[in-house]
């Protein structure tokens, strides 16, 4: 199964349709916030049906405060879905990844940074997208990632606005 992973679009949608010529086709779609709302926009642009999409919010969707989490199971691996903001994640992902552990996920997806992170850390792949629409590592473009479900257990890796490969 391939996973499409979106955080922090903030309402610019045009990064997206860009992304999803360099995904290809994916399954499923999880938006880690910040807007909440761009979750079923971007389903539709991945020709995803609204039941093949799960979403969180973050702190810029205030009014609406739920749901700040979602664990799902997709392919027999157990995923946290959170924006980051109630987890300090612009300093580091260890509180996303204490509460992977507490919720026994092997994988965490989260945003709020800005900032692409890809790691694995005691069994549990900690996966931050980056943001399309506002990027804030410096020299690198606006990016998104795809989680790859299979028999050999999770992997992910970012794509990013001008093709290029790494961080």
């Amino acid at each position: 199964m391939r996973v499409a992973v979106l955080s922090d679009t903030h309402g610019r949608l045009g990064p997206v349709r860009l992304l999803r010529g360099r995904l290809g086709a994916v399954d499923f779609l999880l938006h880690a916030g910040d807007f909440h709302a761009d979750a079923r926009a971007c389903a539709a642009i991945f020709g995803l049906p609204p039941d093949r999409v799960a979403a969180v919010v973050g702190n810029c969707d205030f009014p609406d405060q739920e749901p700040a989490e979602q664990v799902l199971e997709l392919e027999g691996v157990r995923i946290v879905l959170v924006h980051g903001h109630r987890h300090d994640a612009k300093k580091g992902p260890l509180r996303v990844y204490l509460r992977a552990r507490e919720l026994g996920c092997r994988v965490a997806v989260f945003g709020h940074s800005h900032v692409p992170l890809l790691e694995e850390h005691e069994g549990v792949l900690l996966l931050n997208p980056g943001s399309p629409s506002f990027p804030r590592l410096p020299g690198k473009p606006g990016s998104c990632a795809v989680l790859e479900l299979g028999p050999d257990g999770p992997a992910a890796r970012h794509v990013w606005l001008d093709g290029s490969r790494s961080l």
